[in-house]
């Protein structure tokens, strides 16, 4: 059986990040800004420059973006004839794996967001502690992916 390889959805993944990092950014900055309005209103610093406020807004808001969007970039998920597994490959290569007849459960999280651009995650579960649940992030099509996976559940079991 040829090795079956998914990579996680980008925009369904960094859209939602990057306006949660926006928000953030807003509620870090909204209460400096708003000081340094009113100090201006009152003339007490009035030669301060606004625009490192846009500045620090670009910087919160993007960085965690970026290194989340650098981190799917070179993650794959790969489905082999006995066991999944989870790489990521950059300078050094970090794998989880989980063999098939370890898996217990699959649980499928769709959010709203995941709904309208039809991604989502798949974990699965796993009974002992010595293999943990692996979490496929992100995942096009995740319902498809679960049918895939009890298929493969049923050709394991059935050797």
């Amino acid at each position: 059986m040829d090795t079956k390889e998914f990579k996680p959805s980008a925009i369904n993944s960094l859209i939602p990040e990057l306006i949660k990092n926006m928000l953030y950014a807003f509620i870090y900055i909204a209460p400096i800004f708003l000081g340094d309005f009113f100090i201006k209103r009152f003339n007490l610093y009035p030669e301060i420059n606004q625009s490192y406020f846009y500045l620090a807004f670009i910087i919160i808001s993007l960085i965690p973006t970026l290194l989340k969007a650098f981190t799917l970039g070179f993650t794959t998920y790969y489905f082999l004839e006995d066991h999944v597994y989870s790489e990521f490959k950059f300078i050094a290569i970090n794998r989880h794996s989980l063999p098939y007849n370890k898996i217990t459960n699959i649980t499928t999280n769709i959010s709203i967001w995941d709904r309208m651009t039809n991604a989502g995650d798949v974990i699965l579960h796993t009974a002992e502690d010595k293999h943990s649940d692996l979490t496929l992030k992100y995942i096009n099509n995740p319902d498809e992916l679960e049918k895939f996976i009890y298929q493969m559940l049923k050709i394991n079991n059935d050797k």
